[in-house]
């Protein structure tokens, strides 16, 4: 019986080990391979990274290392088959083997310290490989050949090409997109078989998986295989851009593009976009919420390259401390570094009992990005549609104070902020899960609890902005800008028209629910039709209303002491105050807890949201503690 490969201590604390894959004439031969120790930056650190996933937490496969048994997981023995060659040796870093995964206390502290170096590690190969797997059978040839031939096409318009080649190349998309994948999607189908195949491509597990964020962040080549076929990162990117997969809710499209636009921030800090690396940095915090990884604290250490690049200061990973602790120190290190409470625009807070702070994201069960065309779950995308920096804040553009986050005990958070006013008055409806928000007949109780919501609009007699205080109720219940139909604002008869419906004030069909279809009036006598046509057209307004509402499903209306009307998440309650906090450009909803505020929610309040409530001299801020 072969002996168990035992991993030597690493004599220096800037070296790594490789592992060199032994050539075979045979595909089917045993897998042998040796390891040794390197120099992270010496001429002898020749090798490529692997990227993939484990599969399995422990290894269950043999090879043959130095003589001796390793044991690996199937994947990572699929990939060593592929990545063989037939007659030289080559030079990999693959995680699971290089790094010591064993229980001791020497193995543990090896393990944080190549954590620690695993971007350097990836930005020092000779190229980075994407594993994702045998792949199905004939698929991925046909994928990546189809990926290729939109990206050819895509770069002619990226590189400026003479207009005369752009003429051709577009003639000859069609044709060419044909020939690589014969019956595939082509250039603007996104429905059917083969473009299902292209997204089972994206539901990939290597696409949701947190340390891959960080291990395509390299200056070489970085080549995503799939079984024998291969396609360079970029083109895949590109042609997945091209193909439409990103438009489409189920796939992991948005975790592509986000992967490659952080690493080309990374790589190439001075062309990027202060902008655009905010929005980018709140996409990541959100993504954190899908990333997984094998244990809970890969969360963070599986980013911690990424967020050593962005100026995060954070102390090397140490997978012995509480998880807690690591959550709520990467949070305070982005409010230190950004000066902005962004952070809270992430998730919804967790609850109590889990024992992390209000202002710490959930990124253990919160959700983040809500599904298109579906009643919203997260509690932030009503009120923060884009992750863009909005020129439009409601504190004015104020910054944190980077001393006051660091100064602050355990689980507490230092800001200052300006009192709007307490919850007077609140109505939500029952928790409503993600449903598309034109099917009605699942709203029904939403929409009694609409009918609330316009009688509390209507007996308020004035608005504290001076404006008419409906419209300032009915422009607080549909604020989601981003979510328009057909991108145009909601004209004020068609939410008076709504209004009256609901209220009962004008009915535009008799013993008509507003979940009901519509009829054809097709077989009406003439001089019914008229009438009738009016009647359809109203109920087909307020319907189209009441469908936009339908987003807010899961959010409260509310009513403040002084007269201002609001809207946040269902989860606030009667007497929690509105306030406005430096850094946000939200005003939010808090909590009195524990000597401090817990934050409820994010919210808006109709009159507040440019900054007109913010005061001129912000040394009249109150001091507050966030819990």
């Amino acid at each position: 019986m072969a002996r168990v490969y035992q991993h030597e201590p690493l004599l220096s604390t800037s070296s790594i080990r490789v592992l060199d894959l032994l050539p075979s004439l045979s595909r089917q031969a045993p897998i042998r391979c040796s390891i040794r120790e390197v120099e992270l930056d010496s001429p002898h650190a020749r090798y490529e990274a692997l990227s993939y996933v484990w599969g399995a937490r422990h290894g269950t496969c043999p090879i043959t290392c130095s003589n001796r048994d390793l044991l690996v997981t199937p994947n990572c023995l699929a990939a060593l088959f592929q990545l063989r060659r037939p007659l030289e040796t080559r030079t990999l870093w693959i995680d699971a083997i290089c790094i010591d995964q064993g229980t001791d206390a020497a193995a543990t502290a090896e393990r944080n310290r190549q954590v620690a170096m695993m971007g350097e590690v990836y930005r020092s190969a000779r190229g980075v490989i994407i594993w994702l797997g045998p792949g199905k059978e004939g698929h991925a040839p046909q994928i990546f050949r189809y990926l290729k031939a939109l990206g050819i096409f895509r770069n002619l318009d990226a590189m400026n090409a003479p207009r005369f080649v752009r003429r051709i190349g577009k003639r000859a998309w069609a044709y060419v997109v044909e020939m690589a994948w014969p019956g595939g999607p082509g250039v603007s189908r996104t429905k059917g078989p083969a473009f299902a195949n292209l997204l089972d491509l994206l539901a990939n597990e290597w696409f949701s998986r947190t340390w891959t964020m960080q291990e395509i962040i390299t200056p070489c080549r970085c080549t995503v295989m799939c079984g024998a076929a291969a396609v360079d990162w970029n083109q895949f990117f590109v042609g997945m851009r091209g193909a439409g997969a990103s438009y489409h809710s189920s796939a992991n499209a948005l975790l592509v593009y986000l992967r490659g636009n952080i690493a080309a921030e990374v790589l190439d800090p001075p062309d990027s976009d202060d902008d655009y690396k905010n929005m980018h940095d709140i996409q990541l915090l959100k993504a954190m919420c899908r990333l997984r990884g094998a244990v809970p604290h890969d969360k963070v250490y599986g980013l911690y390259s990424i967020f050593i690049a962005r100026g995060l200061r954070l102390p090397y990973p140490d997978y012995g401390r509480p998880l807690i602790e690591v959550l709520e120190e990467t949070a305070r290190a982005y409010v230190q570094h950004k000066r902005k409470l962004d952070i809270l625009r992430i998730t919804l807070p967790s609850n109590e009992v889990t024992g992390l702070a209000s202002w710490v994201p959930d990124w253990l069960s919160g959700e983040s990005v809500g599904q298109l065309a579906c009643s919203d779950v997260t509690g932030t995308v009503m009120v923060c549609f884009s992750d863009f920096p909005s020129t439009v804040s409601a504190c004015r553009g104020a910054l944190t104070s980077a001393t006051d986050a660091a100064s602050q005990a355990s689980g507490r958070l230092a800001v200052r902020g300006k009192h709007v006013g307490s919850i007077k008055t609140i109505s939500a409806s029952a928790h409503a899960r993600a449903r598309p928000v034109e099917e009605l007949a699942y709203f029904r109780d939403f929409i009694l609890t609409c009918k609330e919501w316009c009688r509390m609009i209507s007996v308020a007699t004035s608005y504290p902005t001076g404006e008419d205080s409906v419209l300032a109720g009915l422009r607080t219940i549909t604020n989601h800008k981003g979510f328009f139909p057909n991108g145009k604002p909601l004209d004020s008869e068609s939410l008076l028209c709504w209004f009256r419906t609901l209220l009962g004030k004008d009915t535009p069909s008799e013993n008509r629910d507003l979940d009901e279809p519509l009829e054809p009036v097709d077989h009406l006598q003439p001089n019914r039709q008229n009438a009738t046509f009016k009647s359809i057209d109203k109920m087909a307004v307020v319907q189209k209303i009441q469908s936009y509402v339908n987003y807010k499903a899961n959010y409260s209306f509310f009513a403040l002491g002084n007269g201002y009307f609001g809207s946040a998440f269902r989860t606030c309650c009667k007497d929690d105050e509105a306030y406005l906090l430096a850094g946000l450009d939200v005003p939010c909803v808090l909590r009195r807890r524990d000597g401090g505020f817990r934050f409820v929610a994010l919210a808006y309040v109709h009159g507040a949201m440019e900054g007109q409530l913010w005061p001129g001299n912000e040394d009249d801020l109150e001091h507050l503690t966030l819990v």
